[in-house]
């Protein structure tokens, strides 16, 4: 069995997801903060976590599809 490396990178992120009403109707809004090193995103797409993790792991996606992060008021 291969050994694992002593100092593994670990990333952890904390996910809200909470709903907001409006005239249109319900919509669920979301916030991922990577506890590492606080950046935190606000966002209303799932596709956006999804693309906010692949930056701060460096999945190698590019960059027409990953959103920007925001600040933490976001």
């Amino acid at each position: 069995m291969a050994s694992r490396p002593v100092n593994t990178p670990v990333s952890t992120f904390v996910v809200r997801l909470w709903p907001e009403w409006s005239e249109q109707g319900p919509a669920w809004r979301g916030q991922v903060v990577h506890l590492q090193t606080g950046k935190t995103l606000g966002f209303q797409e799932p596709a956006a976590v999804l693309a906010f993790i692949g930056q701060i792991v460096n999945l190698g996606m590019d960059d027409a599809q990953s959103a920007p992060p925001q600040s933490k008021d976001g």
